[in-house]
């Protein structure tokens, strides 16, 4: 029986251009013009993102001899990492679920002072990871979400020298792909009961946004000075990650329908 989910030649080209943007906008990477070494593999691509106007040449005013992320690249950044914040903020929630129990690990995400106490409590083996369930229940691209997780993770290395190989041929996917296939699916969870998934999702909604409330709560007890320094440090950052996309916690209320799907999911980043 073949994989149901496997990252295609276009899908990792979708993948790998938002890593390519990244690399350029948010970590200020060079990207040569006349390639060799490691990025002699990502050419095509890289060519084809020129031609489809995401990246271009300097001009005749301007120096360097590497590839500049023209404003078409930078809104196509911009609404993937509007949707990485809302993986992280929406679907990161059903990485540790208790389907014995119906409790979620997030849910005392407060209580730990530390990181390693909270990683420690994330790896006990009554937590099951629900996020590819989800994704398929809500028709959303299990590989994005997983994508995103790698992410989160820093899996995407950019300060080794075998990150462009890791994409280029494939061995990331492969990762990816094995995660997707091996995950609960949402019959498994549901177990014939068809009200299970949709209580989960809801479930989680509520949890994320009292989270999201409690860290409100947690900005507004800074003091003002730190606050005036971050709204300045807002308006004159040159960078467009997910930290960009900060909105009240009332903004997810759509998220309690467990059918919802936001806009921001819908369509290709890059059109190559």
């Amino acid at each position: 029986m073949a994989d149901k989910y496997r990252v295609t030649p276009e899908k990792g080209d979708q993948f790998t251009s938002i890593l390519l943007m990244d690399y350029l906008i948010n970590r200020s990477g060079d990207l040569p013009i006349m390639m060799d070494g490691s990025f002699r593999t990502l050419e095509p691509l890289v060519v084809k993102l020129a031609a489809a106007g995401y990246v271009r040449t300097p001009g005749q005013t301007e120096s360097g001899r590497s590839y500049i992320p023209t404003d078409k690249g930078k809104d196509a950044l911009a609404k993937f990492m509007q949707r990485y914040s809302e993986y992280l903020k929406i679907y990161d929630v059903f990485c540790a679920v208790d389907l014995t129990e119906g409790t979620f690990a997030f849910a005392k995400f407060f209580d730990f002072d530390t990181d390693a106490a909270w990683d420690a409590y994330l790896n006990q083996e009554n937590w099951e990871d629900l996020r590819v369930a989800v994704a398929e229940y809500k028709k959303v691209d299990p590989l994005e979400i997983v994508f995103m997780s790698f992410l989160n993770e820093n899996r995407f290395d950019y300060s080794t020298s075998t990150w462009q190989f890791d994409v280029s041929s494939g061995i990331i996917w492969e990762q990816m792909e094995q995660i997707c296939n091996a995950a609960l699916s949402v019959e498994q969870v549901n177990q014939g009961d068809d009200t299970v998934m949709p209580d989960i999702i809801t479930q989680g909604a509520e949890i994320t946004v009292s989270l999201l409330k409690q860290e409100e709560e947690n900005r507004e007890n800074e003091e003002q000075d730190a606050a005036d320094d971050q709204q300045e440090t807002t308006t004159t950052t040159t960078t467009i990650t997910e930290e960009n996309y900060v909105y009240p916690s009332g903004y997810y209320d759509p998220y309690y329908d467990p059918y919802y799907i936001s806009p921001l999911w819908l369509g290709l980043l890059f059109l190559i």
